[in-house]
């Protein structure tokens, strides 16, 4: 069973309100908030050398959709427990 995933931008409350109220709880459709505030990382300078190979979120187009439309759509497949 796929499942449906939207992402309502933190700064939308009205339209995750609104999916919330719309959109049913039939176990293939989640309505979430995005959590994130910022990078973790505050400063400029590094103190060692970055470890990290690419980036670490595996959807960055999500992040362009949340910017330009306030929520992103995802379908996950069968099987797939958290967004990774």
């Amino acid at each position: 069973m796929r499942r449906t995933v939207y992402i309502v931008a933190a700064d939308s409350p009205e339209l995750y309100a609104y999916l919330c109220n719309v959109l049913s709880d039939d176990g293939e459709t989640e309505v979430i908030r995005d959590r994130r505030v910022s990078e973790r990382r505050r400063y400029q300078t590094e103190y060692a050398p970055e470890r990290r190979q690419g980036e670490r979120r595996s959807r960055p187009h999500v992040d362009a959709e949340l910017a330009t439309r306030c929520h992103a759509v995802l379908t996950l497949p069968a099987g797939v427990v958290g967004l990774v």
